[in-house]
């Protein structure tokens, strides 16, 4: 994305997708995780292009991908005014080590709004600005543009985990940032991150300042027991997370489990078992060699009995549903709907 020829292509994919669906799609979502990318693929070289600690090529896909996703939305609106366009951005719950230390506190804060929310800023309000020493590097951007002024109709919000913010002087001038886990107090899925169970509600209710609609578009976790009571318990969680910030007054519109299937997590592989249907990934492997037809197996997962259940508690009217804080109402889930 460093590279502006890119941008041509995809304008002309966006138009034409959009003309041909504009019957058919009302939401649309022109970049999925583009922070998350960016630090994969300029800092640390793991996905494509797979460039390590190249903080000018990141800066320039930063403002590509706002460029991009600004003309796109207005591409989207010409041909279908009432869409609903956005990114799916994928927020981080941070929590500092630093509370008693006011500067690195500070500093703490900018890393949290530079990863969790600039790139919603500069497409709310047309502006980046920041500048800190990143990942061991001076770092500034300062870009503002008209083009990038309210082109969010709503926040795609993905949500999986947490981190711990560590701040280390090195010099007078000079910082180090380190997202660490040594703190952790929490149960951790099968690639190591932590569970919180209020991070969801922390998250929202950070971006309901923003007064858009949220639509989280991925939530869920990898749980590769049988029994899948990491998946199911943070489902809970963040499910009364949810529920809790929209009875504060969050706009949330919908929400997206990740994923229905098991699948392939990019550099993860197929080893981390998000899915609530279970893939059988031989049999896969076998009908493509010998060219059959492809039939996934839908044997569901005990989250998938768990999250059937949920939804058809939440089919109530709001009425007949009693108000109680979250720690009440996961209490109240995990004991009605405990699967043995």
């Amino acid at each position: 994305m460093h590279n502006i020829e890119i941008e041509g292509c995809f304008l002309k994919y966006v138009d034409l997708v959009s003309k041909y669906l504009k019957k058919e799609v009302k939401y649309w979502i022109t970049f999925n995780e583009p922070f998350l990318e960016l630090v994969h693929g300029y800092i640390r070289g793991t996905r494509p292009p797979g460039i390590q600690s190249d903080l000018d090529k990141f800066k320039n896909a930063l403002i590509n991908i706002c460029d991009i996703h600004s003309k796109s939305y207005n591409i989207i609106h010409k041909h279908i005014p009432k869409a609903f366009v956005s990114i799916a951005k994928n927020v981080t719950h941070m929590i500092s080590y630093h509370d008693y230390d006011p500067v690195k506190s500070y500093f703490a804060e900018e890393v949290d709004r530079f990863y969790n929310r600039q790139l919603i800023d500069a497409l709310t309000t047309g502006e980046i600005s920041c500048g800190f020493n990143f990942f061991g590097n001076n770092f500034g951007i300062h870009e503002n543009k008209k083009l990038w002024k309210n082109k969010l109709d709503y926040i795609g919000l993905n949500h999986y985990n947490i981190a711990y913010v560590k701040i280390d002087y090195i010099s007078k001038n000079f910082i180090d940032v380190v997202l660490t886990k040594d703190k952790t107090e929490f149960e951790q899925n099968d690639l190591g991150w932590d569970l919180c169970h209020f991070s969801m509600y922390e998250v929202l209710k950070t971006l309901g300042k923003y007064n858009l609609p949220i639509i989280i578009t991925e939530n869920g976790t990898c749980d590769n027991s049988a029994m899948k009571s990491k998946q199911i318990a943070l489902l809970s969680d963040h499910i009364a997370c949810i529920e809790k910030a929209m009875s504060e007054g969050v706009d949330v519109r919908g929400f997206f489990y990740w994923t229905l299937n098991d699948n392939f997590e990019w550099d993860d592989g197929y080893h981390p078992k998000f899915g609530l249907f279970k893939t059988n990934f031989k049999m896969l492997k076998e009908q493509i060699e010998n060219n059959s037809p492809i039939n996934i197996s839908t044997t569901p997962n005990i989250s998938a009995k768990f999250y059937k259940k949920l939804i058809k508690e939440h089919l109530l009217p709001l009425p007949n549903r009693k108000k109680m804080n979250v720690r009440m109402r996961i209490k109240k889930l995990n004991k009605k709907y405990t699967i043995v």
